[in-house]
């Protein structure tokens, strides 16, 4: 036994049957892996004596030293923020599977490098989801993480670059703060400010002059998988905008990305012009035809409603 202090381990009797059966289903797969709850520590559940094994702890050793998840990346905790915050980030994007590299703990000092597949499964009676990890081994993980994480860096400095030659507005804010993270040159002389005036900012006192957020923000409305389109007209800026939302990963936060142009730019005229075609083709009942006055054979059909002329 090592000389960490030592957590004790509570787990309601009914939970401890659940646990167990959960656990000698993977001892019998010889599976690897842990419960826990996705609460602030991630109280520990149940492991699979695999798990145990490969730490180097036995099972009373390691339900003695530690309830949470937290407690046993004590001496990591770079490694449990990224856990526990690509759960959070998952549960809040419909529970979607993730995966990621970190170190394991060991009993003897030091760690080994694994790969960690996150599931969350459904959530318990005080409202926690209940997850499952699952430790593979990866003795490359120190490298692969390494490479991951230029690679990363370098998607994110060439994101940056682009964003910040893009002619028109771009701003990032984190979702939960309103913190302006970052805001394209053409954006800050829009604003009449400096980076260094915005940067860190609240995007509603920069951008709209208000002191509490938008009661109009779209970011109920945001997805990661498509922007949304809308109008408005700022009375601060005293410009009327096209505006695309979108969540984004910001350097590991949920951030939203917005891109606009302004009523005296071409690009305001033209995707105007295309949302009051779209609102007229919605409006005519049935469908609509429209037909090519240069090749009478060709005409393009909404509704399914054709015509042959």
């Amino acid at each position: 036994m090592d000389n960490r202090n030592t957590e004790q381990l509570a787990v309601p009797l009914e939970k401890e049957q659940e646990s167990g059966r959960y656990g000698s289903v993977l001892n019998v797969l010889k599976i690897s892996a842990i419960c826990f709850l996705l609460d602030d520590d991630l109280t520990v559940l149940e492991a699979s004596n695999s798990f145990y094994e490969k730490t180097g702890y036995s099972k009373k050793e390691f339900q003695t030293c530690f309830q949470t998840m937290r407690g046993y990346y004590r001496e990591y905790p770079e490694d449990w923020e990224a856990i526990r915050d690509r759960l959070v980030y998952s549960a809040e994007n419909g529970g979607a599977d993730t995966a990621l590299n970190v170190r394991m703990p060991r009993k003897s000092g030091g760690f080994s490098w694994i790969n960690i597949s996150l599931t969350l499964t459904e959530k318990n009676g005080d409202g926690y989801w209940i997850c499952h990890a699952v430790y593979t081994d990866n003795s490359t993980g120190s490298m692969t993480r390494q490479e991951e994480c230029r690679c990363w860096k370098k998607r994110a400095q060439y994101f940056k670059w682009v964003l910040d030659e893009y002619m028109d507005n771009v701003y990032v804010a984190d979702m939960e703060t309103y913190e302006l993270l970052f805001v394209n040159k053409t954006s800050c002389d829009t604003l009449g400010l400096t980076l260094d005036e915005v940067l860190g900012h609240k995007c509603y006192e920069i951008i709209q002059g208000r002191t509490s957020p938008c009661p109009f923000c779209t970011n109920k409305y945001l997805s990661e998988d498509e922007f949304y389109e809308w109008e408005f007209h700022n009375p601060f800026l005293k410009r009327t905008y096209m505006i695309k939302d979108r969540i984004v990963d910001w350097e590991g936060r949920k951030a939203r990305l917005e891109m606009s142009h302004d009523n005296y730019s071409l690009e305001f005229k033209l995707a105007k012009k295309e949302l009051d075609r779209e609102a007229i083709l919605r409006s005519v009942p049935g469908g609509l035809v429209r037909v090519d006055a240069r090749d009478m054979g060709q005409f393009f059909g909404l509704a399914g409603i054709s015509l042959i002329l």
